[in-house]
């Protein structure tokens, strides 16, 4: 089936949720969008129309010669073709247009007089249309929570028909001219309102499926990108889409409270553009720290070789006297991790991000299990962050990590942390940079089905939010 079409109209309607009080991001889909699926669905209806099957027919019909009757049959249309097609929104769907068609087919005929001497003749002919146009009207709606694309009318316009007949008695022709006219025409109407249903009607329900409305991130991590509201149609320029944009931590999917900011409608006059709030890279960080995995522990088992401090008392009795004299020669343990999931910020001149972490040091007993409370030192950890977006997601990149330390506890007395900046600085390489790189390097999967590819997409950034602007690429599937 050709999907170009279905794509953009179902993209238009995300499976349709819950009432939730905005949304975490807007997809907007430009009438150039459109305009660039319809020449991917016309090649399509070309093909179905030539395959159509039009009946033979008979009648009877009152001549100079008395009452005869006729059979006209073997209709086969050798060509197709509807051109020049438009794509339009209206307030509440599509309507796609096409002009300048043209239709060839030929057919058998054969008539036999009542009366005798029951005269009888048959031939051929053949018929073409160079003036015919298309005017189908798409209409999108919800029923039951799902989004349901429907053909509201298709009518195919056909001037009047050349007919050159081979055979037969010359004087019959204009008789059967006008029979043939109507009723290839009636005909025609009929099966290209029922191929544009079965394409739009029993094709959209298999289309919905490919689109990717919840997406699996990480192993308990998914993206909720249902519809939350009614699509905002700008009648001939766009259609806006309002989603629920929101990561879980599947095991525990508490919804992350903070309320998504106001979004725009379309900015662009490229195909497509999403607007991306700090909502939605926020609540993966939120479920991304509640996997536990912005939490590491280090002992002088786990500690990699290349490490420059040993996880010994030993190795610290000159930058921490205090805890040589508590525990001489014992092994420590060291417990990293984020307090709160990072916060990434959106302003007009970037993004930033923001991490509350903490260091908790506790020392070994050297010959049982207990452990002996240390201190904690508090961590200010931020950075300047770069959206970067491929064919289907964006992801992150950051540079100027800083990193700002405190004692927030101790049980051996007050202690500077000036000696330990070197530590930091080596702890901000190990630990903290794979941290955030998988944070912002997962990539977060744009809701676009399978066959679709953005083009030199480009970022904007605005007070807590974001834009990616792009033109697209469709493939259509293999048959």
């Amino acid at each position: 089936m050709k999907n170009s079409l279905l794509f953009i109209a179902l993209f238009a309607c995300l499976l349709c949720g819950g009432v939730y009080s905005k949304p975490g991001a807007k997809f907007a889909l430009h009438q150039s969008m459109f305009s660039y699926a319809i020449s991917d669905l016309l090649p399509y209806v070309n093909e179905e129309i030539v395959k159509i099957t039009i009946p033979n027919f008979e009648g009877e019909y009152d001549s100079p010669l008395g009452k005869i009757d006729y059979e006209i049959s073997n209709f086969k249309i050798s060509s197709f073709e509807l051109k020049e097609a438009t794509a339009v929104l209206i307030s509440d769907g599509i309507e796609l247009t096409a002009n300048n068609g043209h239709i060839a087919l030929s057919a058998d005929f054969y008539w036999r007089e009542h009366s005798w001497p029951h005269i009888h003749s048959h031939g051929s002919f053949d018929a073409s249309c160079s003036e015919h146009s298309a005017d189908i009207k798409l209409k999108i709606t919800q029923e039951n929570g799902l989004p349901l694309l429907r053909t509201e009318s298709a009518t195919i316009s056909i001037g009047e028909f050349e007919i050159d007949f081979h055979g037969g008695a010359s004087w019959l022709y204009n008789l059967f001219r006008g029979i043939i006219d109507r009723f290839i025409k009636d005909e025609i109407q009929k099966q290209f309102e029922t191929i544009m249903s079965d394409l739009i009607n029993n094709s959209a329900d298999k289309f919905i499926q490919s689109l990717p409305v919840v997406i699996q991130v990480l192993n308990d991590v998914e993206i909720d990108y249902e519809m939350v509201d009614q699509p905002v149609f700008s009648a001939g320029e766009s259609v806006t889409i309002p989603t629920k944009a929101e990561f879980y931590y599947v095991p525990d999917p508490t919804e992350y409270t903070p309320e998504p900011v106001d979004l725009p409608n379309v900015e662009t006059t490229e195909m497509l553009q999403f607007f991306i709030s700090s909502f939605l890279v926020d609540s993966f960080s939120y479920s991304y720290w509640k996997t536990g995995a912005m939490k590491i522990t280090e002992t002088p088992k786990t500690l990699p070789s290349w490490f420059p401090y040993p996880l010994n008392t030993a190795g610290w009795k000159d930058y921490i006297p205090a805890l040589y004299k508590a525990y001489p020669n014992r092994d420590m343990k060291v417990i990293l991790q984020a307090d709160t999931w990072p916060l990434i910020s959106f302003t007009p001149k970037g993004a930033k991000l923001n991490l509350k972490g903490s260091v908790n040091v506790n020392v070994l007993a050297s010959d049982t299990d207990v452990e002996h409370h240390v201190c904690i030192i508090s961590a200010d950890i931020g950075c300047d962050v770069e959206i970067e977006v491929n064919s289907t997601s964006f992801s992150g990149n950051f540079w100027g990590l800083t990193t700002e330390v405190s004692l927030t506890q101790t049980d051996i007395g007050q202690f500077s942390l000036d000696p330990l900046q070197n530590f930091i600085t080596v702890m901000e390489t190990a630990i903290v940079t794979p941290l955030i790189e998988n944070l912002l390097k997962k990539g977060y999967p744009l809701p676009l089905p399978a066959n679709l590819t953005l083009i030199k997409p480009t970022v904007i950034y605005h007070q807590d939010y974001f834009t990616i602007s792009s033109d697209g690429s469709y493939k259509l599937p293999d048959k």
